[in-house]
């Protein structure tokens, strides 16, 4: 299985384990939106660097986790898109939590 870099160079699998580790370097974004309600909801969202190809060359992905469950993911074939689309993810379920009290806070890599 091919193994790639954040900027799509090709690593070896000891590379790749090792850069795995490292939460910053694999981490592109970590949103937290939370709404008030009724009812009340948790939605995080986060974006990191895989690094490995599984058919499609996409080495990077978000998750989108809704009040503890996985609701969607999206894969990227580069840094960049995988910002774009972390936004545009933000952007997309912050507007659909329910009225009432909204917040989003970025997750520090600590914590995530």
């Amino acid at each position: 299985m091919p193994y790639y870099d954040v900027d799509g160079r090709e690593i070896t699998e000891d590379e790749w384990k090792r850069l795995s580790d490292d939460r910053v370097y694999l981490r592109v974004g970590a949103t937290e939106l939370r709404s008030d309600g009724p009812p009340q909801t948790v939605i995080r969202v986060s974006t990191v660097w895989t690094g490995v190809d599984t058919g499609g060359w996409e080495i990077f992905e978000s998750l989108v986790d809704k009040d503890g469950r996985k609701a969607m993911v999206v894969k990227y074939h580069t840094r960049d898109a995988a910002k774009e689309g972390h936004n545009a993810l933000v952007g997309k379920f912050m507007s659909e939590l329910p009225p009432g009290a909204r917040e989003a806070r970025e997750i520090p890599a600590e914590e995530t």
